[in-house]
Formats: C-alpha cells, structure tokens, sequence
C-alpha cells in the first residue's frame, strides 16, 4: 500500500476555499432553500449578540438567533443572500418549525452540532462565563419563559420607518 501523500495548504489555498452551500426540504414550505455554512466570524457574532453590556448572557435574545441565522444564511444557488436583516421581522411570522430546521441545519453545516454543549458558542460560554451556562442548563424554562415575553426592539439592524 502506497503512503498517502499529505497536502500542507497555504495561506492561500486557505483563503480560497469556497463556504459550503447545500440544499435542504422545508416541508412546511413544501420546497427546497439552500443554506450557506456561517463564516467564524457570523459564530462569533452570534455569541456576542447574547452578552449584554455587563458582560453577562442575555438568554432572552437566544430565540432572535435562528430568525437571524435564516435570514443570514438561506441564499440563492450563487450564494447570495435571499434576505436582508431587514426581513427578520416579517420571518418571525413564519413558521417556527421551518426557521428551527433551517437554523438546526445550518448549524451543523457549520460544525456547530445541535445539542447544547456542542456548538462553539456553548464552549465559548462555558469558558468565559461558566456559571452562567451552568445556570442556564438547569433553568430548562428560559427559553419558552424568554420567548412569552419577547418583545422586539429596535436595533441598527432594524429597517427604520
């Protein structure tokens, strides 16, 4: 048996590597979108969009991220995006089963696993604020308590009238 022959890659062959688009069934929509992997620095921004100005997680905004993935990372076959940060409004009015799956999937085409504990953000969390996700691991509610109260509220992102 031949060695395998390994192929050290530069800095730019590095830089050159296209983001993975695949095609995912949304069976609420009864079609198929394609999903964009998130880029580093998309996952870093969605951990930081949990942090408050104190510096401590903000669970309330954990249900804005898979809106805000959707409108992000479903684009067109050439990779563009089909929404803007304008649109996240009007998806938060769609199905919630529909967003859930595209954000599950996008996820794991980012190598972001599915389970908490499995996504960078979680060990980003569990390094710089290990209390904090600890306490949101056991306070299971959070998340369904956050979403009866949500309110949205106006930020840069946000289309102004």
């Amino acid at each position: 048996m031949a060695a395998e022959k390994k192929k050290f890659l530069t800095k730019d062959d590095i830089f050159n590597v296209p983001l993975r688009i695949e095609e995912l069934y949304i069976p609420e929509w009864d079609g198929v979108v394609f999903i964009k992997e998130m880029t580093a620095l998309q996952i870093e921004q969605d951990g930081q969009f949990m942090i408050k100005n104190n510096g401590k997680p903000d669970y309330s905004k954990a249900i804005q991220i898979p809106t805000r993935s959707c409108a992000r990372q479903v684009v067109d076959k050439d990779g563009n995006r089909l929404f803007s940060e304008r649109d996240i409004n009007e998806l938060r009015q769609k199905h919630g089963s529909a967003i859930t799956r595209i954000s599950k999937a996008v996820r794991e085409l980012s190598g972001q696993g599915t389970k908490a504990g499995d996504s960078e953000i979680a060990q980003w969390l569990e390094k710089n604020y290990p209390e904090t996700l600890a306490e949101y691991r056991e306070e299971t509610g959070a998340i369904a308590e956050a979403e009866e109260n949500f309110t949205p509220t106006p930020s840069d992102d946000s289309p102004s009238d």
